[in-house]
C-alpha cells in the first residue's frame, strides 16, 4: 500500500488524472482528498474488476504474468517469460495501458503490480514461489528434504530455504528429478504443472492417514507441498514451470484478429445514419402517443408481457421485438415509466416531444447506452424472452459491451467497415476478454447489440457513422450538434390532398402532430407520415371545443395554402350537422327542434339497445347513461354534442397520461457532489495537494462509524458516512453471523449508533447489519 501511495504521488497532475478518467468509480462522491485514500479505493477489489473488465486481451495477459512471477519481478524476467525483449514496443506499450489503469508501474528495473488474487488467485495456473511453500515445513523436514536431493544448504531454516529455491528453480534440475519419479507420480506432476496449482485429489481432514503412492514421492523431494485447500497439495511455481518445459511462453498476443473489411463511404455511413436515426425517433414517439393515450398494462409480477408487446406492434404496425426495444429504450431515456396503472410517459416526455429531432436523437442514443439489457438477444435454445422493463442483476455487463462494440467498430480506418455482426465479434472478444467470459453465448449477445446499433444509427453497414465517436465521448452537447448536422429539423408544413389525407415528410413538429392528431387518424409513419380525415375524426376534433372556422384555419396555416375542396365541405358538414343533437344526463335525454330527426332516432334500430323514448315532440329520453348514448349515436351516423343540464356544451378531449413525477426510479443516475463531474486535472492536483473537501466533524457520522467499525479503512468509512448523510447507495461485503460472505447494495441508510438499517435489494427487503461484520465499502 505504501509503495502504491508513493508512486501515485510521484506522479504528474496530469499523469494521475488519466488514471481518474480511466478508473471513475475511484472519484465518485465523496471524492478522495489525499493520495492514500485514493490509493485504497483503486485497491479495492470492485474498483479493480471494473478496471480488469475494461482491458483488452494483451493487457490482462501481461497482468497476469506479473501476478504469476511475482510483484516486484525483473522487467528482464518478464519479457523472457514471454518471449520478448525487454525493449519490445508492444510490452513497453502494453505496460503504459496497465500504468494508465493506475494498475502496475515500473522504476526502470522490476515491475510492481496491485494485488489481484480476488479476481486471478492463481494467475496462468501457477501457485506460490517454492520458498513460500517451504516456510510452512519445519527445519527438520527440510534438512531431509536437502539430504534427499543432495543439496548442500546452510544450518539456519532461512539458508534452508534460499538453498533449496535455489536448486528447485532450476529446471534442468526439476526435469531430471521428475524423469527418476514413477510413472504414476510424473502423470500426477505433469497434470499438476498444466491444470494446478492445487493437484486433483481428496482433500485430507484432521485426523486422515499421510499422503502415499505418487504424491509421497514428490512431497519427500519438494515438488509438491501442503497447500490451501483443507489438506489438498500445491505444485510449486518453479517446479510447474520446469515441467512446461524451456519452450514454454506466458501467452501474450498484443495485436488484435483481423476484421474482414470492405468499403463504405463516410457520407453514405451518416446519410443512412441520418434515415435510422429518423426512424428512432419517430418510432418512440408513436410509442409515447399511444401510451398517453393507452397505458400499457403490466403484468402482476412487474413488466410488460408478450400479449401486451404484440397488441402494442399490432397498432403500431412494427414487430413485438422492436417494440420490447423501444419500450426499452424510452424508459432508459427516462421518457416512460412504470407506475400503478401501467407504463406511461414521464413528465420529462412533454418537453422531449417538444424538442428538436436532433435533440430528442441525442438524448435516446444516451438512454441506450446504458441500457442494462439486450432487448433484442434471442437466445439459441429457443428459451421466450422475459418481460420487457426488467432486466438482469448483471445488467451493467451488457452496457459495458455495448460500449466495447461500438468503441471497436469506431477504430476501424475512415472508410472501412465489417462485413458483418460476426466477423466483429472475435475483435470485440480481444476487446473485453473478461466481459465475454461471463456471458454464455458472446456471439448471440454481440449479434444483438450489433442490430440495436444499426436501429439507432450508430453502426451503418458495418461502419460507425459520425454519432459512434459523439457517443463515446460522453459529452452530450457534442452529440446533439452532430445528430443536428445529420437530421433535418421537424417539419412545420403538410401537404393536404383531394384524397382526405394529409402527408408531412421526415419528422413533424409536436405542434403540427398534435395539430393532425386532433383532427385526422394516423395512417402511416415511415419516412412521410400519413394521417386520414373522416367524419369521425373531425367531429372528434369540434368536440374537442376547436370551431370549424379556427380549425380550418389553422389547417390552412401549415397546408401554406388554400385546402383541397373535398377537405373544406367535410369540415363545412360535420360542422353543420354537429349539435344538431344535444345530449344531457337524465339517465339521459336527448333534445332537437328537429322532431322529424328525434323521430328518425326514435325508429332506428341501431338505436334500439338505449331503450329510448319520447318525452316530449323535442325530447327523448335514454335508458343508458350520457356516455354510452352519444357513443352509440355516433357509431349510427349522428353528430350528437353532449351538455350540462342547463344546456352548456361539453367540450370533449381525449385524454392524454402522465406517469405521476413521484415514480420511483429504478435505473441508475450518475450523481455528482456539485452537479457536474469536476475537472480531472483540477482534481487530480487537489489531491496531490491533499486538500480536503470538507471538515470532519469530530462528533459526526464518521466518528461514531468509527468506533463501530474499526476494521475499514479511513476512506471506506467516509464512503459508509456519506451514503448515510446523503442517502446514496454504496456496496458493501458483508459477513453474516454464520460466517457466510455475501455481496450487496444498500440504499436509505440509517445508523442509530449501533446498527445500520437500510433497504438490501440483493434480499429486495429491509434488512438491519452490524458495522463490525462489513468486510469492505465500495461506491456503487
Amino acid at each position: 500500500m505504501r509503495e502504491f501511495s508513493e508512486w501515485l504521488a510521484s506522479l504528474s497532475p496530469e499523469a494521475l488524472a488519466a488514471i481518474l478518467v480511466s478508473r471513475p468509480d475511484a472519484v465518485s462522491p465523496p471524492r478522495p482528498r489525499s493520495v492514500p485514500e485514493l490509493a485504497d479505493r483503486l485497491r479495492g477489489a470492485h474498483s479493480l474488476t471494473a478496471a480488469l473488465l475494461a482491458l483488452p486481451r494483451p493487457a490482462l495477459q501481461l497482468a497476469e504474468a506479473i501476478q504469476a512471477l511475482g510483484s516486484g519481478c525483473h522487467l528482464t524476467d518478464l519479457a523472457a517469460a514471454m518471449g520478448l525483449s525487454p525493449e519490445d514496443p508492444d510490452l513497453a506499450d502494453t505496460a503504459q495501458t496497465l500504468g494508465a489503469m493506475g494498475l502496475a508501474w515500473t522504476d526502470g528495473v522490476r515491475v510492481i503490480a496491485v494485488p489481484m488474487d480476488h479476481v486471478s488467485p492463481d494467475p496462468l495456473q501457477l501457485g506460490r514461489p517454492v520458498g513460500a511453500l517451504l516456510a510452512d515445513r519445519p527445519a527438520n523436514e527440510l534438512r531431509l528434504l536437502a539430504s534427499t536431493l543432495g543439496v548442500t544448504a546452510g544450518r539456519l531454516k532461512r539458508e534452508l530455504i534460499a538453498d533449496l529455491a535455489i536448486w528447485l528453480a532450476d529446471g534442468d534440475n526439476v526435469r531430471d528429478l521428475v524423469q527418476s519419479a514413477p510413472a504414476a507420480t510424473r502423470e500426477l506432476l505433469t497434470d499438476a504443472a498444466w491444470s494446478g496449482p492445487a493437484v486433483r485429489r481428496a482433500p485430507l481432514f484432521y485426523g486422515s492417514p499421510e499422503y502415499r503412492g505418487p504424491e509421497r514421492w514428490a512431497l519427500d523431494r519438494g515438488l509438491l507441498s501442503g497447500g490451501r485447500w483443507g489438506g489438498q497439495l500445491e505444485i510449486p511455481l518453479e517446479v510447474a514451470l520446469a515441467l512446461r518445459g524451456p519452450e514454454y511462453r506466458v501467452p501474450f498476443d498484443p495485436a488484435p484478429p483481423s476484421v474482414p473489411l470492405t468499403e463504405v463511404r463516410p457520407e453514405d455511413a451518416d446519410r443512412e445514419a441520418a434515415a435510422a436515426g429518423t426512424a428512432a425517433v419517430r418510432h418512440v414517439t408513436a410509442l409515447l402517443e399511444d401510451c398517453a393515450r393507452t397505458p400499457i398494462a403490466l403484468l402482476k409480477t412487474g413488466g410488460v408481457g408478450t400479449r401486451e408487446l404484440r397488441r402494442l406492434a399490432k397498432s403500431t404496425g412494427e414487430s413485438a421485438e422492436d417494440i420490447r426495444f423501444w419500450l426499452e429504450v424510452a424508459a432508459a431515456a427516462g421518457l416512460a415509466e412504470e407506475t400503478a396503472d401501467g407504463v406511461m410517459p414521464a413528465d420529462s416526455a412533454g418537453g422531449w416531444l417538444a424538442s428538436s429531432p436532433a435533440e430528442r436523437l441525442a438524448s435516446l442514443l444516451e438512454g441506450w447506452r446504458g441500457l442494462w439489457c439486450a432487448p433484442l438477444y434471442q437466445s439459441p435454445e429457443g428459451e421466450p424472452a422475459g418481460p420487457a422493463l426488467r432486466w438482469p442483476a448483471d445488467g451493467g455487463i451488457v452496457a459495458d459491451l455495448r460500449d466495447a462494440l461500438v468503441a471497436a467498430v469506431d477504430s476501424f480506418p475512415p472508410g472501412r467497415a465489417a462485413v458483418g455482426a460476426q466477423a466483429v465479434i472475435p475483435y470485440l472478444i480481444w476487446h473485453r476478454p473478461l466481459l465475454a467470459d461471463q456471458l454464455d453465448d458472446p456471439a448471440a449477445l454481440g449479434a444483438a447489440l450489433w442490430r440495436e446499433s444499426e436501429l439507432m444509427g450508430v453502426i451503418v453497414r458495418g461502419a460507425p457513422s459520425s454519432l459512434a465517436g459523439a457517443l463515446l465521448s460522453g459529452d452530450g452537447t457534442a452529440l446533439a450538434a452532430v445528430a443536428a448536422e445529420l437530421l433535418p429539423a421537424a417539419e412545420t408544413r403538410a401537404r393536404f390532398q383531394a384524397d382526405l389525407t394529409a402527408v408531412v415528410s421526415g419528422t413533424p413538429s409536436a405542434a403540427l402532430a398534435g395539430l393532425l392528431d386532433s383532427a385526422a387518424d394516423p395512417e402511416a409513419r415511415g419516412v412521410a407520415s400519413t394521417w386520414r380525415f373522416s367524419p369521425a375524426s373531425v367531429r372528434r376534433a369540434l368536440d374537442a371545443g376547436h370551431p370549424a372556422a379556427d380549425l380550418l384555419g389553422e389547417l390552412r396555416a401549415v397546408a401554406g395554402r388554400d385546402l383541397p375542396q373535398p377537405l373544406e365541405y367535410l369540415v363545412a358538414d360535420v360542422a353543420r350537422r354537429h349539435g344538431a343533437v344535444r345530449a344531457r344526463e337524465v339517465a339521459c335525454c336527448l333534445r332537437s327542434d328537429d322532431t322529424a330527426l328525434l323521430a328518425e332516432i326514435l325508429a332506428s334500430r341501431a338505436c334500439a339497445k338505449l331503450g329510448l323514448s319520447a318525452l316530449a315532440p323535442t325530447v327523448l329520453g335514454s335508458a343508458q347513461g350520457l356516455a354510452e348514448t352519444l357513443r352509440t349515436l355516433r357509431a349510427a351516423g349522428y353528430a350528437p354534442v353532449a351538455e350540462t343540464g342547463d344546456a352548456v356544451p361539453i367540450v370533449e378531449r381525449v385524454p392524454r397520461h402522465r406517469a405521476p413525477s413521484a415514480a420511483r426510479q429504478d435505473r441508475p443516475r450518475v450523481r455528482h457532489e456539485d452537479g457536474e463531474p469536476p475537472d480531472p486535472v483540477a482534481l487530480a492536483t487537489e489531491i496531490l495537494d491533499g486538500r480536503d473537501y470538507e471538515p470532519e466533524d469530530p462528533g459526526g457520522t464518521v466518528a461514531r462509524l468509527r468506533h463501530s467499525a474499526p476494521q475499514l479503512t479511513a476512506g471506506e468509512l467516509r464512503l459508509l458516512a456519506h451514503a448515510i448523510d446523503e442517502a446514496a447507495p454504496v456496496h458493501i461485503e458483508y459477513r453474516n453471523a454464520q460466517g457466510s460472505t455475501s455481496n450487496r447494495i444498500i440504499e436509505q441508510l440509517d445508523f442509530d449508533g449501533h446498527r445500520i438499517y437500510a433497504w438490501c435489494t440483493l434480499r429486495d427487503d429491509e434488512r438491519v447489519f452490524s458495522p463490525s461484520r462489513i468486510g469492505s465499502v465500495a461506491p456503487v
